[in-house]
């Protein structure tokens, strides 16, 4: 059972306490690299999962996600890198996805103009 709360927000005011909801239960998660061919399935899969009851939701094609990791397919790799991870719950279903991308051409760009 969610309940409610007040707190206070004490970076702008103490006195305006604002309400918040929130879950005294909260479900643990996993968040698991993709590292092999079954989290890269799970990575592609996730949208499925998550959209599965909308019925005019239209999934991207799997080729053209993995062309966007695929550094022989995606120019991004010559100056940059890229990673992605699976989010679980605890009962183990999926429930999110994560890609994160450096751009070292840009990061240099940026220190030099410093």
């Amino acid at each position: 059972m969610l309940k409610s709360t007040v707190l206070s927000w004490s970076r702008f005011t103490h006195h305006h306490p604002f309400r918040v909801t929130y879950n005294p239960y909260p479900a643990s998660m996993k968040l698991i690299p993709v590292s092999d061919r079954k989290t890269r399935k799970e990575f592609l899969d996730v949208a499925r999962h998550i959209y599965r009851n909308d019925k005019i939701w239209v999934p991207q094609m799997d080729k053209e996600i993995n062309s966007i990791f695929t550094p022989g397919l995606n120019s991004y790799f010559t100056h940059g890198e890229a990673t992605r991870w699976i989010l679980k719950d605890s009962s183990n279903v999926l429930i999110g996805r994560i890609a994160a991308f450096i751009n070292h051409k840009a990061n240099e760009a940026k220190d030099q103009a410093m």
